[in-house]
Parts: structure tokens; C-alpha cells; sequence
């Protein structure tokens, strides 16, 4: 009976000197924990407020924010087994490897994800904006997490993905308030092509909504068989006129101006955007 007192005593001795032993170590390990735990909340709202100032979308901001959040608690808690001894290699190696299998499996939505999260801190266009992307116009309606959202002029909508949009030209057509349009006119030989120029460009200045500056203008494009070929060029704002309005007051202007003057103009006329 002695012997086995002795015994159990022997042990309790042994385990309470492997606690004191580790005593500093579990100390430490506790402080690097309770340290991660309020660094990983501290970030969580540093990057709460460097969201705020890019005007994200509350999806992207939550998911931005809890990455964060959760990738300073996943550091901090690998760091803190690390202080206590514990062979973290295998766990990282088992990680890195699964995340490599789930990346792998969601390429795509991962690429999207990160293109869009780019384009709202690049900002190349804004909602409203008039768009093209490779085949695809219209204006953007949103920028979710996976696509670009624009709504075409026939009032389709188009969803596109980020990652197309971001690896592609993209057109802003309404990045800059003043555009310019022109129209195409055929002008007969027999005509005083002076005359004809100064009373074209005298009824787009009187259009309203065409820019008074820059100024319309002309140019000769080429001389056709019949007639010599050139284009009046004029601005406006697309924040105060419509496109299609402004080019139906350009063309009905300029007709009634060639036929009260009796100016000749063969066909083919085009209307044209300059991009």
C-alpha cells in the first residue's frame, strides 16, 4: 500500500513539475492569443472604415471585413500553437493544400470575385455609365461580386463577367461630359461649296443643345464621283441632352437648312458616332 502511495505521489510530483515547467510557455502563448484575438478586431474595423471611404457596396464591404477579420484570428491562432509547442507544419501543409484543391475548383468565381473587388477600387466606370465591352453596349446598372450588370438600349439586360471585363477594353462613353457626334453630307460639284458649308454650320449653332464651344466645324473627307464627301462635327453635353434627341434635332436643322437655301445634296447621307 505504501508502495503504491509513493507512487501516485511520484506522479502528481512529475505532472506538477511539467506544469510550472510549461507554466511561461502557457503564459506567453495566452498573452500572443488574447494579443491576436484584439489585433484581428482592431483591423476588422480599420478596414471597416477604409471601405467606408471607396462607397462599396455592403456585400463587398461585409465580405472584405470578415476576410479580414477571419484571416488575423487564423494567423493568430497558428502563431499561438506555434508559442506552445505544438508542430504547426503539418496544419499549415494541410491547409495550403485544401485551399489549393477549393482554389482550383473555384477559379472562376475566385477570378470574378477579385475583378470585381478591383474594378470598385479602381473605379473605370460608375453606375450609369454608358459602356462597351467587347460586343456589348448599354449602361452599367450594378457591379455585383461575380458579374458587371449593364442594361442594353433596348433594354436587355446583359450580365458579364468581372474577370471579362476587367481583361478587356472597356469604353466609357460617358466619362467626360462633352462628346462629340458628326454627320456626313454629300455636296454636289455645282454647288458654292462655301456657301453650302457656312449655311450647314450656321443651322448646327442654332440647334439647341449644340455646344457653342468647341464650336461645329467641317472637314472634307474625299471628292466622289458625283459630289465631294465631308463631315460636320459638333459637341454637347450628355449629362443635360439625349443622344438620339440631339442628332434628330442636328439632321431636321440642317435638311431645312439646305432646302431653304436650295443646296444640293446627294445621297447617301449617314448619321455617325464619333467614339
Amino acid at each position: 500500500m505504501t508502495e503504491i502511495l509513493q507512487e501516485v505521489l511520484q506522479q502528481l510530483q512529475d505532472v506538477l513539475v511539467d506544469i510550472l515547467a510549461f507554466s511561461p510557455r502557457l503564459i506567453i502563448g495566452g498573452l500572443v492569443g488574447l494579443f491576436s484575438f484584439f489585433l484581428a478586431r482592431y483591423l476588422r474595423r480599420l478596414t471597416n472604415r477604409l471601405i467606408d471611404q471607396i462607397n462599396a457596396p455592403v456585400s463587398v464591404d461585409r465580405l472584405i471585413v470578415n476576410a479580414v477579420y477571419i484571416t488575423a484570428i487564423l494567423v493568430g491562432i497558428i502563431v499561438t500553437l506555434a508559442v506552445l509547442g505544438v508542430d504547426v507544419s503539418t496544419l499549415v501543409a494541410g491547409v495550403g493544400l485544401s485551399g489549393l484543391v477549393i482554389g482550383f475548383a473555384l477559379r472562376d468565381i475566385i477570378e470574378n470575385l477579385v475583378a470585381g473587388l478591383l474594378m470598385l477600387l479602381e473605379r473605370p466606370f460608375a453606375v450609369g455609365d454608358r459602356i462597351e465591352v467587347e460586343d456589348h453596349h448599354g449602361f452599367v446598372v450594378d457591379v455585383t461580386l461575380r458579374h458587371t450588370v449593364i442594361r442594353t438600349y433596348d433594354n436587355t439586360q446583359i450580365l458579364i463577367p468581372n474577370a471579362t471585363v476587367y481583361t478587356n477594353v472597356v469604353k466609357n462613353h460617358t466619362h467626360y461630359p462633352i462628346r462629340r457626334r458628326d454627320v456626313s453630307f454629300n455636296i454636289a460639284y455645282d454647288q458654292d461649296l462655301a456657301r453650302a458649308v457656312s449655311t450647314m454650320l450656321e443651322a448646327l449653332r442654332g440647334v439647341e443643345g449644340v455646344a457653342q464651344f468647341p464650336a461645329p466645324t467641317f472637314a472634307f473627307d474625299d471628292m466622289g464621283e458625283t459630289s465631294i464627301l465631308g463631315r460636320f462635327y459638333y459637341y454637347f453635353n450628355i449629362e443635360e441632352y439625349d443622344w438620339f434627341e440631339i442628332q434628330s434635332r442636328v439632321v431636321q436643322a440642317m435638311q431645312e437648312a439646305a432646302r431653304s437655301e436650295n443646296i444640293m445634296i446627294p445621297g447617301p447621307n449617314q448619321i455617325e458616332v464619333t467614339l
